[in-house]
């Protein structure tokens, strides 16, 4: 008696949360299903009315009804209608592992609460779960859309995190190698102009960073930062911009290449997350060689004529 009078509480207050629910997330809920939502509503009160139907037409003579109304008469039972009238197949969805039914809670999204409105996930699992921890705080949610939610949120909070830490790691190693903060600067400064293209090539073609393309980002600073390092290394021995423009240009846009080809077989895949990967992929190589292969060197050739009639000068003020 103790559990059904808990049932029986959980039950109500189910209903008014699912009634909640819907008006209050209407733009992201298109339904809500409940095994209860099976059984007719106000059965006394309609088999109430059914027994005085029944007893005025049990007080006709049998000739004078039609055909149609004896056999309704004498094949219908005025019994309630119960959970295990229902047949199988339209309350499987609604059993637990341990045969407890009732508790579940089925929530169908509308069209447009899809993989391309991320805010609208989002909505809907907050309406969702709020409305499922109301009536129970233990509550379980889950579903797709719950789940990728869960996924876009771990990568919103950590996500940025971790960027910035691989980001610092690069420029660290950067600085080791280049065993100057000036020369370790321009190239760190080349990366990440080559990192800003990149997302607002993205932003034009409006593709969204997901929990596959996510991971391009550390890979593009890994590999983004060799071909500014190749480069202003020559620059740095040769200390000509062209010479060595000439001399491992060609080199660098070859690695480059060769690593967007791989890249590039992904985008012909079925699956829409391996496509976008590849696609961000490409387009980080693209705009950080573009950047490493013709901002860096007009900037260094900027910088350097610059700097001659400086040098210049000195070296006349010396010889006087």
């Amino acid at each position: 008696m103790v559990e059904k009078r808990v049932d029986d509480e959980w039950k109500k207050k189910a209903e008014e949360e699912k009634e909640k629910l819907q008006e209050a997330s209407e733009s992201t809920i298109e339904s809500v299903v409940t095994l209860q939502q099976f059984l007719p509503r106000e059965q006394p009160q309609k088999l109430d009315l059914l027994r005085e139907i029944f007893g005025f037409l049990d007080k006709k003579p049998r000739a004078e009804l039609p055909p149609e109304i004896r056999r309704l008469r004498e094949r219908t039972k005025l019994e309630p209608v119960r959970l295990d009238d229902v047949p199988e197949r339209l309350t499987r969805a609604f059993v637990e592992k341990d045969g407890h039914r009732g508790r579940i809670v089925l929530v169908y999204p509308t069209l447009s609460t899809d993989s391309s409105n991320g805010r609208a996930q989002v909505a809907h699992t907050r309406a969702v779960r709020g409305a499922a921890w109301r009536v129970v705080p233990t509550a379980e949610v889950a579903g797709q859309i719950v789940l990728t939610t869960d996924i876009v949120q771990a990568i919103t909070e950590d996500g940025a995190l971790t960027a910035l830490l691989s980001f610092a790691a690069v420029a660290l190693i950067t600085l080791v190698v280049m065993r100057s903060l000036r020369d370790a600067g321009w190239v760190i400064g080349s990366l990440t102009l080559g990192v800003l293209w990149g997302a607002g090539a993205m932003t034009l073609l409006r593709l969204k960073l997901n929990f596959v393309n996510f991971a391009v980002l550390p890979i593009t600073f890994g590999i983004g930062v060799d071909y500014a390092v190749n480069l202003y290394q020559r620059y740095r021995q040769t200390g000509s911009v062209d010479e060595a423009v000439v001399n491992s240009g060609g080199a660098v846009a070859l690695c480059s290449v060769t690593t967007m080809l791989g890249y590039a077989t992904l985008i012909t895949a079925d699956n829409q997350a391996i496509q976008s990967f590849g696609l961000t992929a490409v387009i980080g190589e693209i705009t950080c060689l573009s950047a490493a292969l013709f901002a860096l060197p007009a900037i260094l050739s900027l910088r350097d004529r610059r700097t001659a009639p400086v040098q210049g000068d000195a070296a006349a003020h010396q010889g006087a």
